[in-house]
């Protein structure tokens, strides 16, 4: 990622907004840059794993009580939700664009509203509810 990250989305100061084309082409047997560029390339991409490495391990050092407290909480029970996480975690540092539960709401009545029309053009089963009542249904329809 480092080094598409440079080569080609041109996302460095040393190298430039510059794209020397998809690093997926391993099968052509030049590079479009000069070896003086490759190394620069190469060293910028080291720069950036380094720089992140040493961010991460400072991050997971900054929090390692947090960390640890989430790491117990999964190994007893496995599976947490939101709260969980909050309640061990702490709030959000940033805002969330769009209120979780809204969005949850809005996908919700989506679904119940498409879930409405796809049953209104199935034909009444005569309150069959379960796959049994279906299958009892459906054989009744057949005249089983």
């Amino acid at each position: 990622m480092a080094y598409a990250q440079v080569s080609d989305f041109g996302m460095s100061e040393a190298v430039g907004p510059l794209s020397f084309g998809s690093s997926d082409d391993s099968n052509t047997l030049y590079k479009p840059f000069s070896e003086q560029t490759a190394r620069l390339i190469d060293d910028e991409a080291q720069s950036i794993v380094e720089r992140n490495y040493v961010r991460a391990v400072d991050m997971l050092i900054e929090h390692k009580e947090k960390l640890t407290a989430l790491a117990e909480e999964l190994l007893s029970k496995e599976v947490i939700g939101t709260e969980e996480l909050v309640t061990i975690l702490g709030p959000r540092p940033h805002n969330k664009s769009v209120d979780y539960e809204e969005f949850m709401h809005a996908a919700w009545q989506s679904t119940t509203a498409q879930a409405g029309a796809v049953s209104a053009d199935v034909p009444d089963t005569g309150g069959a509810s379960s796959t049994g009542d279906v299958a009892a249904a459906a054989k009744e329809v057949d005249g089983v």
